[in-house]
């Protein structure tokens, strides 16, 4: 009985390792999404800022300087 009950707290032992593992993960592919959510929003709210830009014939350089996006990126917009 003594050896089955160290077997056993053994066992629940390496469930929360494995449990904490996957929080742990779960965690870090959160604070990815989010990063990438973030990024996407930046990337898009400097485009629509770039194209507002463009329409209104402001300076390509200016555009650049102020947006940060590449030449091409405002070109395909």
């Amino acid at each position: 009985l003594r050896q089955k009950a160290i077997m056993d707290e053994k066992a629940i032992f390496r469930r929360g390792q494995e449990i904490g593992s996957e929080e742990r993960l779960c965690e870090r592919q959160r604070r990815a999404v989010l990063r990438k959510v973030k990024k996407n929003g930046l990337e898009k709210g400097k485009k629509d800022v770039a194209k507002k830009m463009k329409q209104e014939n402001i300076d390509l350089e200016l555009i650049i300087k102020v947006t940060g996006l590449s030449k091409e990126q405002i070109e395909d917009l």
